[in-house]
């Protein structure tokens, strides 16, 4: 049961996405599966893209919500690849009908965030450092987004996979996993190894 009207439409564009290209849905086609108005759709967006957007943010902040509560970089980074397996239809429609460029904005935009909010929590970056924190954001920017352009878009199960030696017997997620393993273990112990990390107060 949604827990608000922007969850019903959120929820709604979900199962819509599922079924047909981004280009192929309205706002009246959400409205009428919602059973509401036009006038509520506006109410909370401007248009499809907006909802899209500020679905993509929303689910980077339940990201947030796990790296705040203690989750590991990992796995804060694996809750938002793991939504786009878990709906790989809605993914593979939206990948296929939006444009490539502001798709790959909206996932960098979420790695971005999710990056910069574990090294300003966990380290103290001095005035030298800056330069050298937005290069490393940018480059894992890139090998973020270009995993998940892949996930949404490949299918594991066609014949180009079952070609290929290397991932004949590999699961999507297990793939998942050794993509993420190696950017965590680059962030936290080589790349950023040389920055002081901050004291964790601890509650008694």
């Amino acid at each position: 049961m949604p827990k608000s009207t922007e969850d019903l439409l959120m929820n709604g564009f979900m199962e819509l996405i599922s079924q047909r290209p981004l280009d192929k849905i309205t706002i009246q086609d959400i409205a009428d599966y919602c059973c509401v108005n036009r006038n509520t759709f506006y109410y909370h967006y401007d248009n499809v893209y907006d909802l899209v957007k500020k679905f993509f943010k929303r689910q980077t902040d339940s990201a947030l919500e796990y790296m705040h509560n203690g989750e590991s970089l990992k796995n804060c980074l694996k809750a938002i690849v793991m939504f786009a397996l878990d709906h790989k239809e809605a993914a593979k429609n939206l990948a296929n009908s939006m444009s490539r460029d502001l798709l790959s904005d909206y996932l960098g935009d979420s790695f971005s965030r999710l990056i910069k909010t574990y090294i300003d929590e966990n380290y103290i970056i001095r005035e030298e450092d800056h330069i050298r924190e937005r290069l490393i954001v940018g480059f894992y920017r890139y090998a973020f987004v270009g995993m998940m352009m892949d996930l949404m878009t490949v299918d594991f199960s066609a014949e180009q996979i079952k070609n290929d030696e290397l991932l004949e017997n590999a699961s999507p997620e297990y793939v998942v996993d050794l993509i993420l393993d190696t950017i965590e273990h680059d962030i936290t112990e080589n790349i950023m190894s040389s920055l002081e990390r901050k004291e964790k107060s601890k509650e008694s």
